[in-house]
């Protein structure tokens, strides 16, 4: 028998979160929505449980626009070298196989041979090889090719020189 341990250590964590909730929401029972967020802007808690572990950005842009013009996060700019990344489409031109017929009739016939060898070997071939009928094979063929590729992304950042945000935040037309 396996030890139970992770699964104990995970219901452990999950039970102290609802305790920390229902105490938080009876310290704050406002009509106000409450959030306790980490330092990069994800809720923790909210009165609404949907919203736990989404950016509050997502929930409420106006909230983290002011949080953000207040100083109370700032926004970095994280850089991924290692990402991978569908490679970029090249749309040609619609007007280029109409200028000759030809070309239309070679791309085609191309596309037909492609597709019919791509059917010999998965049928016959792959089938007779796996000892299967190739149906497999045939729902696996369309996959995303990747490729390497840097890519950059906004985090936020609490400032820990702004000790909290407490009070009333203004967010244009409403206050917070």
């Amino acid at each position: 028998m396996a030890w139970p341990g992770p699964l104990l250590a995970a219901v452990g964590v999950q039970m102290r979160m609802e305790f920390l909730r229902r105490t938080f929401w009876a310290a704050t029972r406002q009509d106000l929505d409450c959030f306790v967020i980490d330092n990069n802007g994800f809720i923790l808690i909210s009165e609404r449980p949907q919203e736990m572990g989404r950016f509050l950005g997502e929930v409420d842009g106006a909230l983290m626009t002011q949080l953000l013009s207040m100083g109370v996060f700032s926004r970095v700019t994280m850089y991924d070298y290692q990402a991978m990344c569908k490679p970029p489409t090249h749309h040609h031109s619609a007007s280029q196989p109409l200028v000759s017929p030809i070309s239309a009739l070679l791309t085609a016939t191309r596309w037909l041979v492609n597709e019919l060898l791509l059917l010999l070997l998965e049928w016959s071939a792959w089938g007779s090889w796996r000892g299967d009928s190739g149906a497999e094979a045939h729902k696996h063929k369309k996959q995303d090719v990747l490729q390497p590729c840097d890519t950059t992304y906004p985090v936020f950042v609490h400032e820990t020189a702004i000790r909290g945000a407490n009070g009333v935040v203004e967010c244009g037309s409403c206050q917070k």
